[in-house]
């Protein structure tokens, strides 16, 4: 059962972070996104993850997987499961998985519990392409293809860039649109619920 949960201070400003954070997969544009919730000096975000973090969540189209868990941080994989679903099974996509040993056809639960064993000991790089990142950048980076790095912003582009550079672009107008409507007051419980 879900508590109600206030939205006043440090709650509100952990959750205008979250939205503005999650802000392309909410908006269904990017299949997930990973966070690294550590305690700062400004802001406590480990603790308020503890204090009503799955509380803010399960109250949204996400779901969420904590890839790595240690005593003062967490790392989370925040994922829209429809989409991400799509992502894996796309053609090219579930042949580059099932490449590096996922069990795409055991779904995506599955894929994330072998995402989470190996975010143990490293980030692995193919998690770019659950992050929404084009496979021809991904593998640019791993060093499987010959493209050339044609530019950089969000992640390196490799090869033709007008595809990752729309996509880039598509992220950063939800993130613009997230901050406009939170500058026009919008509860950031309500965008985070799509």
């Amino acid at each position: 059962m879900l508590i109600k949960l206030p939205i006043t201070g440090y709650n509100k400003s952990f959750a205008r972070w979250l939205v503005l954070e999650l802000a392309s997969t909410i908006y269904g544009h990017k299949p997930a996104t990973i966070l690294s919730l550590k305690d700062r000096p400004q802001m406590p975000w480990y603790t308020l993850w503890k204090k009503c973090g799955e509380n803010i969540i399960a109250r949204t189209k996400l779901k969420y997987k904590v890839l790595r868990d240690t005593p003062d941080s967490k790392v989370i994989f925040f994922y829209h499961p429809a989409n991400l679903g799509k992502c894996i099974t796309q053609s090219g996509h579930r042949d580059f998985l099932a490449e590096y040993g996922y069990p795409v056809e055991q779904g995506v639960e599955h894929c994330l519990a072998l995402l989470q064993q190996r975010f143990q000991e490293t980030c692995p790089h193919e998690v770019g392409l659950l992050l929404g990142i084009p496979l021809k950048d991904v593998l640019g980076f791993m060093g499987i293809n010959r493209s050339p790095v044609t530019c950089t912003g969000l992640w390196c582009v490799y090869g033709e860039p007008s595809c990752s550079l729309a996509l880039m672009e598509g992220f950063v107008a939800d993130r613009k649109r997230v901050i406009e409507l939170l500058g026009r007051g919008q509860n950031p419980l309500k965008l985070l619920c799509g």
